[in-house]
């Protein structure tokens, strides 16, 4: 869960309390500083205050370089494109309806 500072932070609240709810792991990234995640998260990544703006630089880009990384590790190809795999159009078909996004 990315969850810093900012307009969008209760909604990021709002899902991490859903999902924990249902037992899942949650693993959140916040401003430093910021208790609203203890009880809920079980880990919690703290990251230091930035401008609204520039927070997807600090947030995003470095989860993108795990998953990359990561991916490569497992032996996958990240730069494989999943939504090309006829299953997953079968799949998304179902989630979103034709005329639905």
């Amino acid at each position: 869960m990315i969850a810093p500072e900012g307009r969008s932070h209760a909604r990021a609240l709002d899902l991490a309390k859903a999902a924990h709810i249902v037992g899942a792991r949650v693993v959140a990234i916040v401003t430093e500083g910021d208790r609203a995640m203890d009880g809920i998260a079980d880990t919690v990544f703290t990251l230091p205050r930035v401008d609204e703006l520039l927070s997807p630089f600090l947030n995003i880009i470095p989860l993108y370089l795990y998953a990359y990384h990561s991916s490569v590790k497992r032996g996958h190809n990240p730069d494989l494109l999943r939504y090309l795999d006829p299953t997953y159009w079968s799949a998304r078909a179902i989630v979103f309806p034709p005329g639905t996004h």
